[in-house]
Order: C-alpha cells, then sequence, then structure tokens
C-alpha cells in the first residue's frame, strides 16, 4: 500500500510551548578555584525546556570543572545553583 507523504496532519505543539517560560537549571555567580589557580570565575547559565546548549572553550576554560560542579563530584566555592 502506498503512503501519500504530500499531505501531512498538523502538527499539535507540545505543552511545554504553551506554558510561560520555565527554568531547569539556573546557576548564578558560579566560582571554583585550587588552590592559586581559579577554574571558573561567577558563571552564570540559565537553560530552559526544548534548549540545546554546548559548552565551549579553550583548554582550562574551566568547562569540566563546571560540569563536575553541576553533578556534585566538586563543590563550588561561591555561586547559587538552582534546579
Amino acid at each position: 500500500m502506498a503512503m501519500d507523504r504530500g499531505a501531512s496532519a498538523p502538527r499539535s505543539r507540545s505543552t511545554w510551548e504553551d506554558e510561560p517560560a520555565m527554568t531547569l537549571l539556573a546557576t548564578r555567580a558560579v566560582a571554583k578555584s585550587f588552590g592559586n589557580v581559579i577554574a571558573l570565575r561567577s558563571v552564570d547559565l540559565d537553560v530552559a525546556p526544548g534548549e540545546v546548549h554546548a559548552l565551549l572553550g579553550a583548554n582550562g576554560a574551566g568547562k569540566t570543572t563546571f560540569v563536575k560542579i553541576l553533578s556534585g563530584v566538586h563543590q563550588a566555592d561561591s555561586g547559587e545553583i538552582e534546579v
């Protein structure tokens, strides 16, 4: 049986698109140092439903440190994390 691919039913919007903006993860002024080496300085990030984010930066920029703080491996020296 052949399918008509030219006509399609209208797509319904998912429920989160109809709701007011919601934040799943927010970080404010997250900082971390290891001795005299500052790994992170005042990092802010907001993640909302449906968004895609990437952490980009040079070697030593603090990407892994930030992810380890978010996952609980390291504790931030200062700042706030809200889930």
